[in-house]
């Protein structure tokens, strides 16, 4: 997916540069071809690859500007401190211990969590 958050896909950044965001970031994770993060006000947003639907926004279209999680359904009301990007799969912890997971279940590694 390449770094589209610079608009230059496929490219190398060969030193820090910064992430152009109206949002305050206080978490990033990573893997191969998406990213997940969170502000500082809780909210979690991803962008990239999301053919597996590990981008967690209720569809299968990758995105190439920080779009946010759904926040429906198991996650209403609940208060997200932790993001962590897997392969093709993303997870979330809350504020009382509780893990959530969406994306490809590879191998059953979300039941493993």
């Amino acid at each position: 997916m390449g770094a589209y958050y610079l608009g230059q896909p496929n490219s190398t950044l060969m030193l820090p540069t910064l992430i152009p965001t109206a949002y305050s970031i206080v978490q990033v994770s990573a893997k191969y071809s998406h990213f997940m993060m969170l502000t500082s006000n809780n909210t979690v947003l991803g962008f990239g690859d999301n053919g597996a639907g590990q981008l967690g926004c209720g569809d299968y279209t990758a995105k190439s500007v920080l779009t946010p999680v759904y926040a429906g359904g198991s996650l209403l009301g609940k208060t997200i401190i932790r993001v962590f990007a897997g392969n093709l799969q993303s997870h979330l912890v809350d504020s009382n211990g509780n893990a959530y997971a969406f994306g490809l279940n590879q191998s059953m590694f979300i039941l493993l969590i």
